[in-house]
């Protein structure tokens, strides 16, 4: 978990891309990025418990410029991106 969240503060995309642990026994980490109309955005780092009356909560934010969009997507050109 902490490797996650360092690579999510570090910006490090493809460190982020290639962590895929998971444990259904545990706790998950999940990040998501989350784009803007005007190509801002922002990663969010959530805890996902493995309890089932836990709620998931938010742990983390961090802004995306345009300049980071950039080079999340040349880490990730192959994600899919799902319009909300």
């Amino acid at each position: 978990m902490l490797e996650l969240l360092a690579a999510s503060r570090e910006y490090r995309w493809h460190d982020l891309r290639n962590i895929q642990t998971f444990n259904g026994l545990h706790d998950a980490l999940d990040a998501f990025a989350v784009r803007c109309t005007d190509r801002s955005g922002t990663l969010i780092n959530t805890l996902n418990p493995f309890e089932l009356y836990d709620s998931t909560a938010l742990l983390r934010r961090y802004p995306l410029d345009t300049d980071e969009w950039l080079r999340l997507l040349e880490a990730a050109p192959d994600l899919k991106w799902h319009p909300f």
